[in-house]
C-alpha cells in the first residue's frame, strides 16, 4: 500500500509541476496566476484538471495543432503503421 501512495504522490508532483510552469509562461494576470497557482498547490489533481479543462490555446497552439494535422493528411501518414 505504502508503494501505491509513493507512485500517487509522484505522479501528482509531476503534474503540479507541468501545470504550474504552464501558468507561469502564460502570463495571465497577477491575480489569476496567483489564484491558479494556489489551486493547484492545495488541490494538485483537482486544481490540475480544472487548470487543463478549463485553460484557452495559445493562439498559436491552435494553428500549429490545425497546421500539423493538414501536414498528416496531405502525406497520408495518419493510420499508417511502420513495421
Amino acid at each position: 500500500m505504502t508503494l501505491l501512495w509513493i507512485f500517487v504522490s509522484i505522479i501528482a508532483a509531476i503534474l503540479a509541476i507541468v501545470t504550474i510552469v504552464d501558468i507561469v509562461q502564460r502570463h495571465y494576470s497577477g491575480g489569476k496566476t496567483a489564484l491558479w497557482i494556489v489551486l493547484v498547490v492545495i488541490f494538485p489533481f483537482l486544481g490540475s484538471i480544472a487548470y487543463w479543462a478549463l485553460r484557452r490555446p495559445a493562439p498559436g497552439e491552435a494553428e500549429a495543432a490545425y497546421l500539423e494535422q493538414s501536414e498528416l493528411h496531405r502525406t497520408g501518414a495518419e493510420g499508417r503503421h511502420r513495421p
